[in-house]
């Protein structure tokens, strides 16, 4: 029920569909709600998952991804955001090729195989500043990386994954959206 009730809510959020979303906490994406808060404290999973369809050209709209990923993968009504190890059932359910990998080197070391990939980290000083999750790209040697913090409103140019993710213990999971063959 929660999911509907939040899916109007959104609905009446002038967030355009199809566009790359950076700062949850900035502009219209902050005002929209998943579980029983607003997007801007708990939704870094959804936005990586509408990013990672964005990035992909493919069509998207962040009400839906929410509406339809709620029941699967919210922790607690929202209050730990969404279960990162659970974002997988979103490309399966599409038909989309991923591979998830628990392995700091792993991910990073496949990168260049992909175009898109989902990044989940704990914040520094975890657990208490909780998860992040991110949509990633490759630049040639930089990672880019879509929605990095709240408050910017802006895509993040790393130019090494040491510089991202200096602790590999930081890691939680990856996954690499490969491309239809």
């Amino acid at each position: 029920m929660l999911q509907k009730y939040n899916y109007r809510h959104n609905l009446t959020v002038p967030l355009p569909d199809d566009e790359v979303i950076n700062g949850q906490g900035c502009g219209e994406v902050a005002k929209m709600k998943y579980g029983f808060f607003p997007m801007s404290y708990n939704g870094c999973e959804m936005i990586a998952l509408h990013n990672s369809m964005v990035l992909r050209g493919e069509k998207s709209s962040l009400k839906d991804v929410c509406l339809e990923m709620y029941p699967y993968c919210q922790a607690l009504s929202g209050l730990l955001g969404s279960n990162p190890y659970l974002l997988g059932s979103f490309y399966k359910r599409r038909g989309i090729r991923y591979r998830m990998t628990l392995r700091y080197d792993d991910f990073f070391d496949s990168l260049d195989s992909v175009r898109v990939a989902v990044l989940s980290f704990w914040c520094p000083h975890k657990p208490f500043k909780g998860l992040h999750t991110v949509a990633v790209q490759k630049e040639g040697y930089r990672i880019k990386i879509y929605n990095r913090y709240n408050n910017r409103d802006y895509p993040y140019i790393y130019p090494s994954r040491a510089e991202l993710l200096p602790h590999k213990s930081d890691f939680i999971c990856g996954y690499l959206i490969e491309e239809e063959k």
